[in-house]
C-alpha cells in the first residue's frame, strides 16, 4: 500500500510513535520518526518525503509550522491527535484523526492522500 514511500511521523509519545512506525513499515514504507517540532520542521522539506503524520501537540509546541512547511512543499499530511478542541486549521485537505484509532485508518488515509496528490 505504501511500498517505497517515505513517511514522516512526528509524535512525542514514544509508544504511539512506535505503533505508527511499525504499522507503516509493515505496509512497505520507510519511516522517519521524530519526537519534536524542530526535527519535524527540518525533515518536512526533504526532497524524498512522500507524506507525514503529525501529532498536533508535540511536547511544549504544536505542529502548525511543520504543517505550513509541508503544505509549501506540496507534501500531503494528516493530523493524528488526542486534542479534541483543535483551533480551525488552514488546510482543509489535511484530515484529522483522533486518538485512539486503528492503525489501518491512518495507513489507508495516507494512501488515499498520496493517491490523490494532495
Amino acid at each position: 500500500m505504501l511500498i517505497g514511500r517515505t513517511i514522516l511521523v512526528a509524535e512525542d509519545e514514544p509508544l504511539i510513535r512506535l505503533d505508527l512506525t511499525a504499522a507503516l513499515v509493515d505496509v512497505g514504507a520507510t519511516v522517519w520518526p521524530v519526537a519534536d517540532a524542530r526535527e519535524a520542521f527540518r525533515l518536512a522539506a526533504a526532497p524524498d518525503l512522500t507524506a507525514a503524520v503529525l501529532d498536533y501537540n508535540l511536547g511544549a509546541n504544536n505542529s502548525v509550522l511543520v504543517g505550513w512547511r509541508l503544505h509549501s512543499c506540496d507534501v500531503p499530511f494528516l493530523f493524528y491527535t488526542g486534542c479534541f478542541d483543535l483551533p480551525a486549521l488552514p488546510w482543509p485537505t489535511a484530515p484529522v484523526i483522533h486518538k485512539p484509532s486503528p492503525m489501518i485508518r491512518i495507513v489507508s488515509t495516507l494512501a488515499s492522500l498520496i493517491t490523490r496528490g494532495i
